[in-house]
């Protein structure tokens, strides 16, 4: 059966988090027309479907229709050129990495677990197709194409080909001899001239002019290629890591360079109708050859996150797909399905990630295990947030007298011999914020800090750190969305948490109080504009009121003078003995369902993070936003979630502000839930946990 444990807890809390389902800059709707802004605040309504942490791998045009793929067995179709989408059933919970079609009505996705798909509806409905014989069960599919004669290629790793000459009747599985060339076929094409090309992640590029035909091989040099489109007739261009792009004009038996003032990795392309060729990739490329041009140039203003599709629509707009989801640009703005603060797909997660609240709460729930077993446990965790905004009024923190003055002012606190607090945090500080960026042959991660070393930040240099800032998923948490405030973190050692450091604590409440006062002599352009203690605690397991008030009491005699947010951590109940691979699957279906139904706020999930780390390891490539065979965690992981052998925690819950009766809906969902999934036959028992946050101002 499945095990509620609901625990009242007060402390201080979170910024209020708003609905997921909002769009920004654009209406967010559904293919009916139901416009999701008016849904409750509790983030998703009920009938929503729309899933804002969703990664979309590849789309096509179907007619004037736009169907998309990505992770999950996602399927979305958009009627309307992008402006709304609809979901679709793929009927498979494998991550789909391509889409292909060959008419309005006919069309082809492939995917991870060895998926292959059809449809002849224009992708209202899709068939799986059962070749078994051909394809291993776990082989990942990473490309397919067809030609309209219904001649069609799908490659994947492991030198993986299957060739139909029948529109899809018959398939034969290709065997390629082992040779110096890259194992992982990344991207396929057939052109019109009838040559088919195949790009490897060992930078080689096979093709062939027949069907049958043994495939010649070119090496390019020593990056990874990883797409390849047709351009008309014979000519084709092939793109992958580190800028590369290179153009055959006789159907892959040569090739020749092609110059690209951006070295990150490209990931999809796409001829456009005006003789264009876009390109997009990592950090959010989206690179342009003007028709008869040279060179490939990035546009002026670019969108956030990975791009890994790119079409065609209507009118020239440009269809996107990537860690933010699907979207579209247009004279150089860009929108995405489900987007709220600027942020959807993975970004969302980062900003939950990067929350305060969500090291604090796992910590919390997490204090009992071999992870913590060093730490001293209270029950609770408290921490100040310092805020600093600029003195003039024509002036934003990003100005740069003074950005530098408080980063000048957070170095002096930090380094003060008698600081009573630990950890002190903030955009200066690379160990704990920092940019990740998607980029190199595999998509893999890097952490750049935030604020370089050297030279000093410059109004030049506002562009950059804005768009880091925003790549980062800070706003709102550590920086506000108009840069009117920048925000201190600093931990509250745990002996005062505890309640066992009186002097301590009234050392730390006269540190805090002397940060607000401004020596007469001094000229900094900034002030300190408000000062927070944050607790987050346990009611059962926090220390006791000496005065023995009840909670409500506690709390006005603590000085919060807000209501409390509402947190909710859903673990197995039993954190040991777990297949990895299966526990993340598992969290990964929770948090889809707990969006899908009306969770009373955003779902933060494991397998969120395991898909941030997934693209960081060397034997998998770009396509791999998935938790299948996943194995080990990345630094992100481990800063912050659960350290031990299984991942548990499964998912945070951020509920509202002063609703103490959200859990009681939770707790239903997770009964629904659970019978699902068929957990009460399973060690994979579900409970939770209830925590509650309050701030008080100094």
């Amino acid at each position: 059966m499945l095990k509620i444990r609901a625990i009242g807890v007060f402390a201080a809390g979170l910024l209020a988090l708003g609905v997921l389902g909002g769009c920004s800059n654009s209406d967010n709707t559904d293919a009916s027309g139901d416009d999701q802004r008016g849904a409750s605040d509790s983030g998703l309504a009920a009938t929503s479907e729309v899933f804002p942490s969703q990664v979309f791998i590849d789309l096509d045009r179907a007619g004037s229709r736009i169907v998309a793929v990505g992770e999950s067995g996602a399927i979305r179709v958009s009627d309307d050129n992008g402006s709304s989408w609809r979901v679709v059933s793929s009927g498979v919970n494998s991550t789909l990495t391509a889409v292909s079609f060959v008419s309005d009505q006919t069309g082809w996705a492939v995917g991870h677990d060895g998926t292959v798909l059809r449809t002849d509806s224009g992708g209202d409905t899709w068939e799986s197709l059962q070749l078994d014989q051909q394809i291993d069960a776990d082989q990942a599919l990473m490309d397919v194409a067809f030609d309209s004669q219904g001649q069609g290629i799908i490659v994947g790793p492991n030198r993986f080909i299957l060739t139909t000459l029948d529109g899809g009747e018959n398939w034969t599985r290709e065997r390629l001899a082992a040779r110096s060339y890259g194992s992982d076929l990344t991207g396929v094409a057939i052109l019109e001239s009838g040559h088919q090309l195949i790009v490897t992640d060992g930078s080689d590029i096979l093709s062939r002019s027949e069907w049958g035909d043994d495939w010649q091989v070119f090496r390019e040099g020593f990056k990874p290629l990883l797409g390849v489109i047709g351009l008309g007739g014979s000519e084709a261009l092939a793109f992958g890591a580190e800028g590369t792009v290179m153009h055959s004009p006789d159907g892959g038996v040569s090739w020749n360079s092609i110059k690209s003032a951006s070295k990150v990795g490209y990931f999809g392309g796409r001829l456009l109708s005006d003789g264009s060729v876009i390109l997009v990739g990592s950090e959010g490329i989206v690179a342009r050859r003007a028709a008869g041009g040279e060179m490939f140039y990035p546009e002026l203003d670019l969108p956030l996150g990975a791009l890994t599709g790119v079409a065609e629509g209507e009118n020239n707009r440009l269809l996107l797909a990537g860690i933010q989801g699907v979207g579209y640009g247009q004279d150089n703005q860009y929108w995405f399905h489900g987007v709220e603060n600027g942020a959807t797909g993975q970004l969302m997660a980062r900003s939950l990630l990067g929350r305060v609240e969500t090291s604090a709460v796992l910590q919390l729930a997490e204090s009992g295990s071999r992870s913590y077993q060093w730490q001293e446990s209270s029950g609770a965790v408290e921490w100040v947030e310092i805020s600093l905004s600029a003195a003039g009024a024509a002036d934003d923190v990003l100005t740069p007298a003074v950005f530098n003055g408080m980063g000048e002012f957070f170095q002096e606190i930090r380094s003060h011999s008698g600081l009573p607090l630990k950890e002190l945090r903030s955009v200066w500080d690379d160990r704990y914020f920092s940019y990740l960026l998607l980029q190199g042959p595999y998509g893999y991660l890097q952490s750049y800090p935030m604020v370089p070393d050297k030279p000093e930040y410059s109004e030049a240099e506002r562009p950059y750190l804005e768009r880091r800032l925003k790549q980062a998923a800070l706003l709102d948490s550590v920086v506000s969305s108009d840069y009117s405030t920048v925000t201190i973190f600093a931990d509250v050692p745990s002996h005062v948490v505890a309640g066992r450091g009186r002097a301590d604590q009234e050392s730390i409440h006269e540190f805090l109080a002397g940060l607000t006062e401004t020596p007469e002599e001094s000229s900094r352009p900034f002030n300190v504009s408000g000062i927070e203690t944050i607790r987050l605690e346990e009611v059962d397991h926090g220390p006791k009121v000496e005065n023995g008030a009840d909670s409500k009491e506690a709390n006005e005699e603590q000085g919060a003078n807000e209501p409390g947010d509402y947190l909710y951590v859903i673990s197995r109940s039993q954190s040991y003995g777990c297949e990895k691979p299966r526990v993340l699957k598992l969290a990964d279906s929770l948090a889809g369902y707990l969006k899908k139904e009306g969770a009373p706020g955003p779902v933060l999930s494991v397998a969120d993070l395991a898909k941030l780390n997934q693209v960081s390891r060397k034997d998998e490539n770009w396509k791999w936003y998935t938790t299948s065979g996943y194995r080990s965690y990345g630094n992100e992981v481990y800063r912050l979630w659960e350290q031990s052998y299984c991942p548990n925690p499964l998912a945070i819950v951020f509920g509202h502000r002063g609703d103490e009766e959200q859990s009681e809906a939770l707790e239903g969902l997770l009964e629904k839930f659970g019978g699902q999934v068929g957990l009460d036959d399973t060690a994979e028992q579900l409970e939770m946990k209830t925590y509650r946050v309050l701030r008080s101002a100094i």
